[in-house]
This record gives C-alpha cells, structure tokens and sequence, in this order.
C-alpha cells in the first residue's frame, strides 16, 4: 500500500546528487575532525594540556567575536529607518 503522506519521501526518489552531496558533507566532517584531533594533538605536545586548551578557547572566542561582528552589523543595517 502506498503512502498518502504527502510530506514523506521515499529513498529511491531522492536522487544521485543528493547522495553525492551527503557522501561529499560526510567526508569533510571526518576529515575536519581529523584535523582538530591532530592539531590538538601537536598543540597538546608543545604546550601541554593548559596550553591546549587555552588555545582552542581562544580560537573559538575569536571565531564567536567575528560571528557576532557579522549578525551585529547585519542586524544595524536592516533596522535603519530610511
């Protein structure tokens, strides 16, 4: 029996390119891992574990300040009243 949902889709029907496009998004999450693993890694063996740490927290404040300066500005421009 076929589904009456109109909201359901089946596998077979999602298409070549939307597996590529998972397959290809898989892919670069596991590699991206495996680079904080390995600069982790090197970070850890210079500086030790405070040192790490300390630069992975200061890596994600500057990536969060940089982030915020965007929504920031984006949100300034659209309330102007012109």
């Amino acid at each position: 029996m076929k589904s009456t949902n109109p909201d359901r889709v089946d596998a077979a029907s999602l298409g070549v390119k939307f597996w590529l496009a998972l397959l290809a998004i898989a892919i670069a999450c596991g590699f991206g891992a495996v680079l904080v693993f390995v600069l982790f890694g090197f970070v850890w063996a210079a500086w030790g574990l405070v040192g790490a740490v300390i630069v992975f927290v200061a890596l994600a404040a500057g990536a969060s300040w940089v982030t915020d300066r965007r929504a920031r500005r984006r949100w300034s421009s659209s309330t102007e009243v012109r």
